[in-house]
């Protein structure tokens, strides 16, 4: 194949075989005229010299690519003495100038994408050569508004006139079939003449030609596509010839507009009925127009409603099921914005996944015994609904089945259902009241999240678990009662809670995970059984009128001690009670504090032992009361953000002690100023060494100590030992004759 370039002026010279001749003057003037047309022809202006990319192939001409910027381009039928046959994939790709152009009857085929994105287009003429047009060949040709298919052609692809401004288009008789969005998108699309030769329209052919108002599909077309007509919302009839056996169900998807379906009477496989689509038996109900208004009752004879018949029939008021029905699909009344009340027979077994999602004007529902299932999205966003009963014959609540239904008040479920899925009335903020039946065994994830209005509810006695956000932001909820067969409260199950006042964990709890009863800020007290033996991160973080926490003494793995929590051996400070105020000792037992433990706290002054080494992540973050933090022993180990927010405190360290700085944990220090002398009992110093028996005496005003001591309180008194000297608030004493004696007591006294 030979790649070339050519422009739309062909002129070629031949340079003759012959010898020179001499012109006279006056034959000279004679010729001048003509030589200077010659040398206009070849001297156009190169703006008129639009130039084409080209190859040949068995004889003829394919257009491979446009390089000029003119608007107005004329393809030529011969190219070097051979016929131009074919407009090649992407020809005239983005050629944003082009406004018209005109096509050689020689040329066959128009190649896939071949005009793609010429926006100006708007004037084309596709001679009655043409027998192919391929996939995408005026792609969003935005300016073109009207054109003629000849009968010549006789493949149309796919898309071929995607998000075109067509409002006008002529279909010649060759073409058999449309293709899958071949009018996808083109808005001023208002009628269209589908002829007796095509047979079967695909996929999304018409898709969102939103002016389109009317439409009659002949005898010859056999099948309809996925979303045929999907948003074409202007659409209100449709007619549907004789020779249509195969219909997809979304043909008609948000025709918003639809008032009428009318088959043929000859059809051997669809019937309509006051412009309602059944099959031909009447047994399935197909579509129901979207925009058909009123009441509609549906004939015991139907045994089936097809997939999403009645979905966003915005004007089907109220609906009477018949009693041949046993199952109400997913979707099938999704987005019925004006349905108000809908009978449901004691045949229907099962109310499929969104069955009436949307269906904001629902105000009532009854749900007879037999229904076993209720869906995922069964009810969601019926946002008129106000009160529902679920009968017993109900086993399972699909996730999300009454979410957004904001102004559901009153649920009652009858004694059958054992599973309540995640999300189940998520977001119904004027729920009050729920009473779940003591056939519930489990509560699934975020169950009532969101419902605000909730004010007490009580578990039943089979439920094992509490799930993740249960109650998330119940700020309504004071009471609830939680049973003995629970042994998992999981994440959040109580987050922000604020009205939550008190709360008792039963024996047979082992498990409250992370952030469960975060911010429920009138949480005043928590009693927590003996069969816990986990809890999660900041699980009581946030509560802020705690005032005391009580473990059962025969827990195993944790205690209380004046209203705080701790580990079994009280190792571990694990909360305090945010509400106490004033000033707290930390249990000399404690060696590790554990994050977030005083967090909010609005203690105006702490002590923390020597025998504290590990202070956790944010412990004392925003106690803002917080003034004076005193510490016993040498600086212990810290996590980051300790102090964070505490912009009030001081920490005060005992001298003679080790590891401090001008600041600890970003707060600064001081030293601890006693009213009296102080021995320091504990760290390397202390104790017997080679030296004798020794201890650091610490007092921050660097007075002098007398060290006295003691061999038996009851036969001997007190004697000097040794005068020190404290330099900056400490002095080291050592006695080398404590090895004398079988016993020996010190004190210190100012002299």
């Amino acid at each position: 194949m030979d790649q070339k370039q050519v422009s739309p002026c062909f002129a070629r010279t031949v340079r003759p075989n012959t010898t020179p001749v001499l012109l006279r003057t006056a034959d000279a003037r004679t010729l001048l005229p003509t030589l200077l047309v010659l040398l206009l022809v070849f001297a156009l202006p190169a703006a008129l010299q639009a130039q084409f990319h080209y190859s040949t192939n068995f004889g003829s001409i394919t257009i491979t690519s446009y390089t000029g910027s003119g608007d107005v381009v004329s393809i030529p039928d011969v190219i070097e003495g051979l016929p131009v046959t074919s407009i090649g994939d992407n020809a005239f790709y983005y050629c944003r100038n082009l406004r018209s152009i005109t096509i050689p009857n020689s040329v066959t085929i128009i190649g896939t994408r071949a005009f793609q994105n010429c926006f100006k287009l708007a004037d084309i003429t596709i001679p009655d050569g043409v027998t192919t047009i391929r996939d995408g060949a005026f792609y969003n040709c935005g300016s073109l508004t009207s054109i003629t298919i000849p009968d010549s052609v006789t493949n149309l692809g796919d898309f071929v006139f995607f998000s075109c401004g067509l409002t006008n288009i002529t279909i010649g008789k060759g073409v058999t079939s449309l293709g899958y969005d071949l009018f996808d998108y083109c808005f001023g699309l208002k009628s269209i003449t589908i002829h007796d030769n095509i047979t079967s329209i695909g996929d999304d052919t018409f898709r969102y030609c939103t002016n389109l108002t009317d439409v009659t599909i002949p005898e010859s077309v056999t099948s309809l596509g996925h979303e045929v007509f999907n948003e074409c919302t202007s659409l209100t009839n449709v007619t549907i010839g004789k020779g249509v056996t195969n219909l997809s169900i979304s043909v008609f998807n948000d025709c918003t507009s639809l008032k009428s379906i009318t088959a043929d009477e000859l059809n051997p496989s669809y019937r309509s009925i006051d412009g309602v689509l059944f099959n031909k038996d009447q047994t399935t109900l197909i579509r129901f127009p979207l925009n058909k208004t009123g009441s509609y009752t549906l004939s015991d004879g139907v045994t089936l409603i097809g997939d999403g018949a009645f979905s966003a029939c915005t004007g089907l008021t109220n609906i009477t099921i018949g009693k041949g029905i046993s199952n109400i699909g997913d979707n099938q009344f999704n987005g019925c914005s004006n349905l108000k009340s809908i009978t449901i027979p004691n045949s229907v077994a099962n109310i499929g996944n969104g069955a009436f999602i949307n269906c904001v004007s629902l105000t009532d529902i009854s749900i007879p015994n037999s229904v076993a299932n209720i869906g995922d999205y069964g009810f969601a966003n019926c946002a008129s609904l106000a009160n529902i009963t679920i009968p017993s014959g109900v086993y399972t609540l699909g996730a999300y089945a009454f979410t957004k239904c904001t102004n559901l008040t009153n649920v009652t479920i009858l004694n059958g259902i054992a599973t309540i899925r995640d999300w189940t009335f998520d977001n119904c903020l004027n729920l009050q009241t729920v009473t779940i039946p003591e056939s519930v065994a489990s509560i699934g994830a975020r169950v009532f999240n969101n419902c605000t209005s909730l004010t007490d509810i009580t578990i039943p006695d089979r439920a094992r678990s509490i799930g993740e956000y249960t109650f998330n932001n119940c700020t309504s909820l004071e009471y609830v009662t939680i049973p003995n067969s629970v042994i998992t409260i999981k994440t959040c199950a109580f987050f922000n809670c604020t009205s939550l006042t008190n709360i008792t964990i039963p024996d047979s709890v082992t498990s409250i995970e992370s952030y469960t009863f975060y911010n429920c800020t009138s949480l005043k007290g928590i009693t927590i059984g003996k069969g816990l033996s986990s809890m999660g991160w900041r699980a009581l973080s946030g509560c802020t009128s705690l005032s005391g926490i009580t473990v059962d003494e025969h827990n195993s793995y944790y205690s209380s001690f004046a209203g705080s929590l701790f580990n079994k051996k009280k190792t571990e400070l694990i909360q305090f009670p945010i509400m106490q105020t004033g000033n707290y000792a930390i249990p000399n037992t404690v060696t590790t504090i554990a994050g977030f433990a005083f967090s909010s706290a609005r203690l105006g002054l702490i002590t923390i032992p020597n025998s504290v080494t590990n202070i956790a992540f944010s412990t004392f973050s925003y106690c803002s009361s917080l003034t004076n933090v005193y510490f016993q022993g040498n600086a212990p180990g810290i996590d980051s953000y300790v102090f964070d927010g505490a912009n009030n405190a001081t920490v005060y360290y005992l001298p003679g002690t080790t590891g401090w700085a001008a600041s600890f944990g970003g707060r600064p220090t001081a030293p601890w100023v006693l009213p009296n002398p102080l021995i320091l009992n504990y760290g390397s110093g202390f104790g017997a060494n080679t030296n004798g028996f020794g201890f650091v005496i610490s007092w921050a005003t660097n007075a002098t100590v007398v060290v006295e001591a003691c061999d038996d309180l009851t036969n001997s008194g007190w004697s000097p030992l040794q005068t020190n000297a404290l330099v900056n608030g400490s002095s080291y004493f050592s006695d080398s004759e404590w090895v004398n004696y079988p016993g020996r007591l010190y004190r210190l006294r100012m002299p």
